[in-house]
């Protein structure tokens, strides 16, 4: 994904580490999740059980641009 591409160049860092680094807030995100959290990350559409950094970066843009 080129928003991906364009932070870890921003960066000065691979894509693989902005991804990774992503993934481990998904992570965090989706362990410490409660409540209300928990029921809104489970909104987020994902083939797995828990969203990629792309997916969950393609949700953000779709939510923004909803508004």
């Amino acid at each position: 994904m080129d928003i991906i591409k364009k932070v870890a160049a921003a960066n000065g860092v691979s894509a693989e580490e902005v991804s990774k680094e992503i993934s481990k807030a998904i992570d965090l995100a989706f362990k410490n999740a409660g409540g209300k959290e928990k029921i809104n990350l489970e909104e987020i559409p994902c083939d797995g059980d828990k969203p990629t950094p792309e997916e969950l970066i393609a949700y953000i843009i779709n939510r923004i641009n909803e508004i």
